[in-house]
């Protein structure tokens, strides 16, 4: 909504402006499910933050090294992302057979089939055909070890030289309150949110009680100090 005066004739002046704020959105957590598509990976593929920290860290590990990646999911984005920082290989496991087919598509299509080998499996119970440096991963839900991070990292490690030698290394969910009126907060889920509630109940058979995330919550809604939740 803008508001403005009239001056002179034909003439206006600004005076206001005002944009609706946005209510808090009720989403399910869907780390922990496989429900994962096109939507949600292109989020994560264009994640900047998310992105930027990565390429800070591989850049300073991996050039010359030999990698595994956890899950890449349909861009291989990290496997390249390793690539770039000067990884001499990188064995990419991704349990999914869709979003295998997918990533392989664009690996050879950007030329790289012979820098990240791709393979289709369960990385608890996948081979590889060596040893290699370093392990990167993105498997971190709304709660760090939600999507099983722990029991995969760790199986993982049989992988490496240096069973430490992990991209990220730490994860670290932290726990406080909030304070939201009954103005703050969408009570009811979007069409998109209610798409992947449904996907959710559809994989498990019935409904049951799930973890909500909350959208557009600001920091100006923490009412406490924060202590640690989970440190993996």
């Amino acid at each position: 909504t803008v508001l403005a005066r009239e001056m002179k004739k034909g003439e206006r002046e600004l005076m206001a402006y005002f944009t609706r704020k946005e209510k808090v959105e009720l989403w399910p957590s869907i780390a922990e499910f496989f429900v994962y598509d096109d939507v949600v990976y292109r989020s994560m593929s264009e994640d900047e933050i998310r992105n930027k920290h990565y390429k800070a860290s591989l850049n300073k590990f991996l050039k010359g090294k030999r990698v595994v990646e956890i899950g890449p999911g349909p861009d291989a984005v990290l496997s390249r992302f390793c690539i770039e920082a000067g990884a001499e290989k990188v064995y990419a496991v991704e349990i999914l057979k869709e979003t295998y087919e997918k990533a392989k598509d664009r690996i050879e299509s950007l030329g790289l089939e012979d820098k990240i080998i791709l393979i289709n499996g369960d990385i608890t119970e996948t081979a590889l055909p060596e040893k290699v440096d370093y392990c990167v991963s993105e498997i971190v839900g709304s709660i760090g070890g939600s999507e099983g991070a722990a029991r995969l990292i760790n199986k993982a490690r049989r992988f490496l030289h240096d069973p430490s030698c992990m991209i990220p290394r730490r994860s670290l969910t932290k726990i406080a309150a909030i304070s939201l009126s009954e103005d703050d907060l969408d009570y009811s889920f979007s069409e998109l949110a209610g798409h992947y509630v449904d996907k959710i109940f559809d994989q498990a058979g019935h409904k049951f009680d799930f973890r909500i995330c909350l959208k557009n919550l600001s920091l100006e809604k923490i009412i406490s100090t924060s202590d640690v939740f989970e440190d993996l």
